[in-house]
């Protein structure tokens, strides 16, 4: 354990609204900081601790949990990233917490090493996919998590400890995945494996082919995994190709979007015929996902029995969103050139708020909170009136 009681306290910045990627979680932090060094960290968590306020850290906000929810100290280790050493040797790798997971891919590639597994989603803060146990798939692989053999950690009150699978392996095991729970990371010691390439496999099978062949592919294959598209529309969610044409199965309802991928020797090579590709392992992982509403539409507020106009075509997502959580507007879709509202509701000074796709986005604020309404909205409508349970 480090002594660092000749560290000063640090003045706690004031706070303000947080929430995570997708919405569903959201909440005030009485104070909010970004610590940019490791001495920063030791005294916001000094004065913290000596104001005896509840301390939280965030990452990329990819947990769909509470996990970070706090009216005390939010803290963001945005600014605290980056390698810090390799041991080409030992093929160990040491990090600061806040570095992205897309960020260590490329540097692991320019000194011919890899992660042995990651999910596929890159731009997560290694700390928070660690500590909130993030996984990939293979059925003989670990998550990511099962990578970190090293941790220094910064406690309440300030003190720092060190900890590693080779003097300590059941306290390495229980800072994996310890949710903050013994400390805030600084760095992470990782144990990377030499670099390698991986081919990926795409093709569309109907949901009963895709369970009985199962654990047929898991077993065949280092990386197995699908996604169920209810809907034609389904798969755009996920940003997926149209497979159709390499696919017996012709239909886009009720099917299976299916991946494989594989270590090989092949040269890096992306082939749009056969919906193949082959490059450096985390370039391969990771797949694009869009939470946000792509463009938004804002009718400004009318008076009752009036008609709006959409005035701002192109505003904020983020912002639109915000008002959305917030009660500020009802959620419509657009229909053969029409504002179609989700649910019947009483006029009222409102905001309406479109997207294109003619997708069902929401409730009304004033359903928000009616069991039976939500049973037939989406993902953001049940959000929204999970967050507010």
């Amino acid at each position: 354990m480090t002594d660092v009681t000749q560290l000063p306290s640090a003045r706690l910045p004031s706070g303000g609204h947080w929430r995570n990627w997708v919405g569903n979680q959201s909440f005030v932090a009485r104070h909010k900081a970004e610590p940019s060094s490791e001495d920063e960290l030791v005294s916001l968590m000094r004065e913290a601790s000596r104001r005896n306020l509840t301390i939280r850290v965030a990452g990329s906000g990819h947990s769909f949990t509470p996990v970070v929810a706090t009216s005390g100290l939010l803290m963001s280790l945005k600014n605290m990233q980056g390698l810090v050493s390799a041991d080409l040797d030992r093929k160990r790798v040491v990090v600061r917490a806040g570095t992205r997971i897309g960020d260590i891919g490329r540097a692991l590639k320019r000194i011919g090493l890899s992660l042995a597994n990651q999910g596929d989603i890159d731009t997560q803060a290694i700390a928070g996919a660690l500590s909130t146990g993030t996984h990939g798939t293979g059925t003989q692989l670990g998550c990511l998590s099962s990578q970190a053999v090293g941790m220094r950690l910064v406690q309440r009150g300030g003190s720092i400890i060190d900890i590693d699978d080779d003097r300590d392996t059941e306290t390495m095991a229980a800072a994996q995945v310890s949710i903050g729970m013994l400390g805030v990371i600084s760095t992470i010691t990782l144990q990377a494996v030499s670099a390698y390439n991986l081919k990926e496999t795409l093709w569309r099978e109907d949901f009963d082919s895709c369970m009985e062949r199962h654990d047929e592919l898991a077993a065949n294959n280092r990386h197995f995994s699908f996604f169920w598209c209810p809907v034609a529309k389904s798969r755009h969610l996920y940003c997926l190709p149209d497979v159709t044409s390499v696919s017996k199965i012709k239909r886009e309802h009720d099917v299976c979007e299916m991946k494989v991928m594989n270590v090989t020797d092949e040269p890096p090579s992306s082939n749009e015929m056969t919906f193949e590709r082959v490059a450096y392992s985390s370039e391969i992982y990771p797949i694009e996902y869009i939470p946000e509403l792509p463009w938004t539409r804002i009718r400004h507020p009318c008076r009752k029995r009036e008609r709006g106009s959409a005035t701002n075509p192109r505003v904020d997502a983020n912002q639109a969103y915000e008002l959305h959580l917030s009660g500020g507007i009802s959620v419509c879709r657009r229909r053969l050139g029409h504002a179609e509202p989700v649910l019947r509701a009483r006029e009222r000074d409102n905001f309406c708020l479109w997207r294109s796709g003619n997708r069902l986005l929401g409730l009304s604020p004033r359903r928000r909170h009616d069991p039976s309404a939500v049973q037939g909205a989406t993902a953001l409508g049940k959000a929204s009136f999970q967050s507010r349970r």
